[in-house]
């Protein structure tokens, strides 16, 4: 199991990936919109895992 935070931690990061590629390429404004926020909630659950395992 002590794989299973960094492994969750690089899906995150390519999911937030994807996300800012898609907010910036996308030619639909709401789509965009929703691909931003997407990309903010995930670099801060991102973030949130990461003080979580360092606080143990």
């Amino acid at each position: 199991m002590n794989n299973a935070p960094s492994t969750t931690w690089q899906h995150l990061a390519a999911l937030a990936e994807r996300a800012a590629a898609l907010a910036e390429s996308d030619p639909n404004q709401e789509r965009r919109k929703r691909h931003r926020r997407l990309f903010r909630y995930l670099t801060q659950r991102i973030a949130r895992a990461i003080l979580r395992e360092v606080g143990r």
